[in-house]
This record gives structure tokens, C-alpha cells and sequence, in this order.
């Protein structure tokens, strides 16, 4: 398997980053829920209407499709570089983050979920979430 390889403290010393990430993320989809809503209530009101640039509410329209456009790619930049310190997102709505560890020859996944205060869990990379373990498990010294 190729990627980075983590250690338990490196894979630790990203939480910090990785809480901060995520709680942009989050907060850039709620922003990203608001603006759709409004986009969706304005095509209720007027239909196709709205896309004529004679309408008093298409200058709002495009407002907020630049805003949503603005929104998408800064949370595709957050999730980038995210991926560039090498962990897998495994699931963006629970901030749920595997890290690639070596464990005496075994490769397995670190498992890390927004919320945990260090990585608590691990899995075999043939199973996801639902396969992850304590770490004790791992015979790990150091936690």
C-alpha cells in the first residue's frame, strides 16, 4: 500500500489541525446550506423568471450563486490540503480520518473521529468504521 505512514504520535500531533480544519468545513457547509435555501426559495417564487435579468430579484440571484460557487471551491481548497498531510478523509459530515500505520509489518488504519481528543481506535484496511477497534489492541506503549 502506498501513502504516508504515520506514527501514533505524528498521527496525534494532527488532531489539533485537523479540529480547526474540520470546524472551517462545518461552518462552511452550514454558510453553503443557507445560500442553497435561498436559492431554492427565490426559484419557488419565481420559477425560470428569476433568470432574467429584468427581475428584481436576479442581481440577489446571482449574489448568491457567486457566494455558492465562492463556498464550494474554498471547502474543495480546505479539503485538499487536508489530504496533503496524508490521511484519508473517510467521511467529511463526521470528520472521520484514517492515517496509514505501520504495526510490527501489519498495515492498518488509524482511526479518528472530529471530537476525540487523540487517536483511541484502529482498523484493518479491509474494513471501515464499523471494524475499528481500541487501540490497546495494537500493543501500543505509548498512547
Amino acid at each position: 500500500m502506498t501513502g504516508k505512514f504515520f506514527t501514533m504520535d505524528e498521527a496525534n500531533s494532527l488532531i489539533p489541525h485537523l479540529e480547526e480544519a474540520f470546524g472551517r468545513l462545518f461552518g462552511m457547509q452550514e454558510e453553503l446550506a443557507s445560500v442553497n435555501m435561498d436559492i431554492k426559495d427565490l426559484f419557488d417564487i419565481w420559477g425560470n423568471e428569476l433568470l432574467d435579468v429584468r427581475n428584481l430579484d436576479n442581481f440577489l440571484y446571482l449574489e448568491r450563486m457567486r457566494k455558492k460557487d465562492m463556498l464550494m471551491g474554498a471547502m474543495k481548497n480546505e479539503v485538499a490540503k487536508m489530504q496533503a498531510l496524508g490521511i484519508e478523509i473517510k467521511d467529511l459530515k463526521n470528520g472521520l480520518v484514517d492515517f496509514l500505520h505501520d504495526s510490527n509489518g501489519e498495515v492498518v488504519f488509524l482511526c479518528w473521529r472530529r471530537g476525540e481528543s487523540r487517536v483511541q481506535y484502529w482498523h484493518p484496511v479491509e474494513s471501515g468504521f464499523s471494524g475499528r477497534r481500541r487501540i490497546e489492541e495494537l500493543g501500543m506503549l505509548r498512547l
